[in-house]
């Protein structure tokens, strides 16, 4: 198990494998064909689930330093119903808690993301699993690690597009969301190998 040293304060309470194996059969219905999720993420998500890790930079294939903001999470409304802190978009409305800003599902049916998801077909076969800060240049101060003052920002993505394997990590460029087709950022051919280039900016 890797230790992405996560900030304390940003973890939530470990994903049950029912939440697991829910997401699972809806991002399966969602395809409309049978998926997994990596072994990887599942044992990540059980040990540590959503949060801001310490461990939060990787290099891509095009020579940027990418960083981790927030992992998604796979909690409901009704576990958190007394926290109150409404999120900060204002069109989301003043009881949608912010932590549901960064539910896995949120980028899956919320309009302002869903939209994107179903406007190509390659696309479609994409899960976020975490927001990116800005890429991280030398000499520059790093970005807060909370995305809560981020309205645009790329994707983290398991991208099952043709794949009968376990599926790619891949980065969904947000700027670039009407682009024919989407632009994505190859990471890592699974899960497990992108645990394995996290690591201190």
């Amino acid at each position: 198990m890797i230790d992405l040293q996560y900030i304390p304060n940003t973890l939530l309470k470990p994903a049950e494998p029912d939440r697991l194996r829910r997401l699972e059969n809806w991002w399966s219905r969602y395809l409309e064909r049978r998926v997994k999720l990596p072994a990887a993420y599942v044992e990540h998500h059980t040990q540590f689930h959503g949060g801001a890790p310490g461990k939060a930079c990787f290099p891509t294939l095009a020579g940027e330093t990418r960083r981790v903001g927030r992992f998604f999470h796979l909690l409901e409304k009704t576990d958190f119903p007394n926290r109150g802190i409404p999120s900060w978009r204002p069109s989301w409305g003043s009881e949608w808690d912010f932590l549901l800003d960064y539910q896995v599902r949120t980028y899956l049916k919320s309009e302002y993301w869903a939209m994107r998801l179903q406007e190509h077909d390659e696309s479609f076969d994409l899960l976020p699993i975490a927001g990116l800060c800005h890429p991280v240049t030398a000499g520059s101060p790093l970005e807060a690690h909370s995305l809560d003052e981020e309205d645009d920002y790329d994707l983290l993505c398991l991208d099952y597009f043709g794949r009968k394997a376990e599926p790619l990590v891949v980065i969904w460029k947000f700027a670039t969301m009407w682009s024919e087709p989407p632009v994505l950022q190859p990471v890592a051919g699974c899960f497990a190998e992108f645990l394995e280039l996290l690591d201190h900016c």
